[in-house]
């Protein structure tokens, strides 16, 4: 039984891995997003909460290119752990930070795409705490070679038993 949900979760974890990579790859070729666009698509895809919408104008609007070209990254970097199963913990941590913020910038006045949002980043979160970077990724080999406290930190001190 743990093998299946082992495998279930393997291939949630890569699926939304490659999102992840997609999603930054594409930022990173939009030459509009990337250089004064990111405002923009903010305001086009919804309405910031207002304790965020300070935030934006204040610092974000104000560093867009640089914002940009991290939150491009910081997707590459999470779709990365997540298909590699490398650090999984720290990858889904990384993604539930990125959807929360994506959230606090466009779901004011939408409960459906807070939902969304809040779905995601659950689903990160199990994704880490299960330890799904074990099955078919590079977790389970480096468990096998140092403490699994030290890959599964910090949503995991043990590795699970997949019995």
């Amino acid at each position: 039984m743990m093998s299946k949900l082992a495998s279930v979760l393997a291939v949630l974890r890569i699926l939304a891995g490659s999102a992840f990579i997609f999603s930054g790859v594409t930022k990173l070729l939009d030459d509009s997003f990337l250089y004064g666009g990111l405002m923009h698509r903010i305001y086009e895809l919804g309405t910031p909460f207002p304790i965020y919408q300070k935030f934006l104008l204040r610092f974000v609007e104000l560093h867009q290119t640089a914002f940009a070209a991290a939150s491009a990254a910081g997707e590459i970097t999470v779709g990365l752990s997540l298909v590699l199963g490398l650090l999984v913990s720290w990858g889904t941590l990384g993604g539930i930070f990125l959807v929360a913020n994506f959230a606090l910038a466009t779901c004011a006045g939408s409960p459906a795409r807070l939902a969304i949002h809040g779905g995601v980043a659950l689903l990160l979160l199990l994704l880490g705490r299960m330890g799904a970077g074990l099955k078919w990724g590079l977790d389970g080999w480096l468990i096998r070679h140092v403490k699994d406290w030290l890959v599964l930190f910090p949503l995991r001190l043990q590795a699970p038993s997949m019995e």
